[in-house]
Formats: C-alpha cells, structure tokens, sequence
C-alpha cells in the first residue's frame, strides 16, 4: 500500500514540475517576444527610404543581427560570404 505521505509528496512533486514547465515556457516566450520586438523597432527605423525590392533583405539582416548582437555582421560577411546570398538571407525570414 502506498502511504499518505507518499501520495502527498507525489501531488507536491508533481505541482512543483508542472510549475518550472510552465515557467520555462514563459521566458522562452518573453525572449522570442523581445527579439520579435527588437526586429520591428530597428526594421521600421530603417526602412525608411529603402527601395521595396530590398525591404525583405534588410529585414533578415536585422533578423541575423537581433540573434546574436555581439559579432559585427559586416564581420562574418568576411569570413563566410555565402551566408549573404540574397537567397540565404531571404531564407532567414522564414526559420
């Protein structure tokens, strides 16, 4: 027979992982919000002036960028130019 106890410490545990999922889920929500946040701002401050046929390009680059702000794009164009493709970047708009 299981104990009282043991039931008690089963309903506690399993309060306790549902709550650290839950929490989990939410600061991957807020960090995707944020990056979805910093996209927009930067994009339509500096979409302005821009030709139509370019917009989607900026807008991957401000994607790359917003990924991972501490390496300078213009940077890793230098190591690996295939990554500037206009196919490659217009792929990033849809990962």
């Amino acid at each position: 027979m299981v104990s009282e106890a043991s039931k008690g410490i089963t309903i506690i545990l399993s309060i306790v992982l549902s709550f650290l999922a839950f929490v989990i889920a939410l600061f991957s929500w807020l960090e995707r919000s944020q990056n979805t946040y910093v996209v927009r701002v930067n994009y339509d401050r500096l979409s302005n002036g821009i030709e139509e046929n370019k917009k989607p390009l900026l807008k991957a680059l401000i994607i790359m960028k917003a990924k991972n702000e501490e390496y300078n794009l213009e940077r890793i164009y230098k190591m690996n130019e295939s990554m500037f493709t206009k196919e490659k970047l217009l792929e990033k708009l849809y990962e």
